[in-house]
């Protein structure tokens, strides 16, 4: 879906047609720190590099487990990771509660000043240029380690088209990106319950022999060898 809305981006303002600005001039970088460990008992809702990289899906961690500092988390933020841009990670974070959501100090968190001009900007940053900016401003000697200045990227020149233009496309990548969070939202709501209900399985709290399961609809065979209920 994201590789979607990046083609139809680039084949819509990606050309030297469209006027540009400054990224700075239409977002602003995130980053009001946070301490877990000063809140111990909450279930933080974590995204990091290891995670985004085993299946692009946030962790779930209480607090006294997390050691260092981390970026709160906000909505209509878009998270790109400082470390090594030539491993690409941009991550669009679907929240299930921001007041618990944080990230790590690897990713820079852009948001948009216009929250209605979201996707287009999340479009933006998923094309190959900005990620050829970003590898192009690395400081650091080995490739292991080399991280980009997050206002250095600032100053990357995105397509600046008219607000009517920012408009149309908005009303066709809006819902690709409803339905990309909306999908993330439902699996990480069943990850959650999931780690509420093993430990209780496990411990034998609950009873596993008295879970009913639902019944599957009975199925028959017609001549064609196909199942239907």
């Amino acid at each position: 879906m994201l590789e979607l809305i990046k083609t139809e981006f680039a084949r819509r303002f990606e050309n030297e047609d469209t006027a540009t600005c400054g990224l700075g001039e239409v977002a602003n970088i995130w980053n009001k720190t946070v301490k877990p460990t000063n809140i111990p008992g909450t279930l933080w809702e974590h995204y990091s590099i290891p995670a985004f990289d085993a299946e692009q899906y946030p962790s779930y961690e209480l607090g006294d487990t997390i050691k260092s500092n981390k970026y709160e988390v906000v909505s209509n933020s878009i998270l790109v990771s400082k470390l090594n841009p030539s491993t690409r990670r941009l991550w669009i974070p679907q929240l299930i509660d921001e007041k618990s959501a944080i990230c790590s100090t690897e990713f820079m968190e852009y948001v948009p000043n216009n929250p209605k001009e979201y996707s287009f900007y999340c479009s933006a940053l998923l094309q190959d240029r900005f990620f050829s900016y970003l590898a192009g401003h690395v400081t650091g000697s080995t490739g292991s380690r080399q991280r980009v200045h997050p206002s250095d990227t600032l100053a990357y020149e995105v397509p600046n088209p008219d607000a009517s233009e920012i408009l149309n496309y908005c009303n066709y990548a809006d819902p690709l990106i409803k339905q990309l969070r909306n999908s993330s939202i439902e699996r990480q709501k069943l990850t959650q319950l999931r780690a509420v209900l093993l430990p209780k399985l496990m411990s034998g709290e609950i009873d596993a022999s008295k879970v009913e399961l639902p019944t599957p609809p009975t199925q028959t065979a017609p001549t064609n060898g196909r199942l239907c209920g």
